[in-house]
């Protein structure tokens, strides 16, 4: 079996070292928000309703039409008066994370069946229903740990196998 010549073994660590220092972390992105409906008016006075909704921040908005640039949901989970809600039950063509020039302001989403929505009024988040309004409140869940690029990978891989490949051959000599 051919050995590498140190030359040759260098030239290799250096033009992996190479790939390796321009490859960076890819941060995960898809964002989570959870959510709290309370403080309701109406027949749901007194009750708490919350969900979750998920969107990838990679992906380009589309304006809404009314100011807002929406991110389109990935997720979308919600219990409401013993119903639970998913995507399929949303009206995705208007529904989404909403971001007004740069900032959070809330989520837009509308049951298909008009049963509620919850929606950005300029104040503050909206959950309206037949009988009453709501307040909508939001947490940040936080950010997926970093993954690495395939390329990362695959130069840490053939560096530590140059590495094996060279302790073995100088134990053996």
């Amino acid at each position: 079996m051919k050995t590498l010549s140190r030359s040759n073994l260098a030239a290799l660590v250096v033009a992996v070292g190479s790939l390796m220092a321009g490859a960076s972390a890819v941060e995960a992105a898809t964002i989570t928000y959870d959510f709290e409906v309370s403080n309701f008016t109406g027949a749901l006075s007194g009750q708490t309703f919350s969900g979750s909704f998920s969107f990838d921040d990679e992906t380009t908005p589309f304006d809404n039409g009314f100011g807002l640039n929406l991110f389109e949901l990935t997720a979308f989970d919600f219990d409401f008066d013993g119903s639970s809600f998913g995507l399929n039950e949303l009206d995705l063509a208007s529904s989404g994370a909403a971001f007004s020039n740069g900032t959070f302001v809330g989520l837009e989403a509308f049951e298909t069946n008009d049963l509620f929505s919850i929606f950005d009024d300029g104040l503050g988040s909206v959950f309206a229903y037949a009988d009453g309004f709501g307040e909508v409140n939001y947490t940040l869940q936080p950010p997926m740990a970093s993954v690495p690029e395939p390329a990362t990978a695959i130069s840490l891989l053939v560096l530590g196998a140059i590495g094996t490949g060279t302790a073995l051959r100088r134990k053996a000599a």
